[in-house]
């Protein structure tokens, strides 16, 4: 397990995937999220404005309008 390499699996990844990052999050750097996106095939990647770790609670609106999208989008 020591030698896991989680970015070598995204490459297998076949279906769509929506990634949602803040721009300002200090937890998971931007340049992780947009190497996902550029591993990830189906990806789509959006960004929130001003954004911190708890997007999800600061933007809870604006992230269910990008999922909404997202999902009519995929089907």
């Amino acid at each position: 397990m020591l030698d896991f390499d989680e970015h070598r699996i995204l490459t297998k990844i076949n279906i769509p995937c929506l990634i949602i990052e803040g721009e300002k999050d200090f937890k998971t750097p931007k340049a992780v999220a947009v190497s996902m996106h550029n591993k990830i095939k189906n990806s789509e990647l959006s960004f929130i404005k001003d954004a911190t770790p708890d997007t999800n609670i600061q933007n809870a609106s604006e992230i269910n309008k990008i999922i909404e999208k997202f999902l009519v989008k995929v089907g």
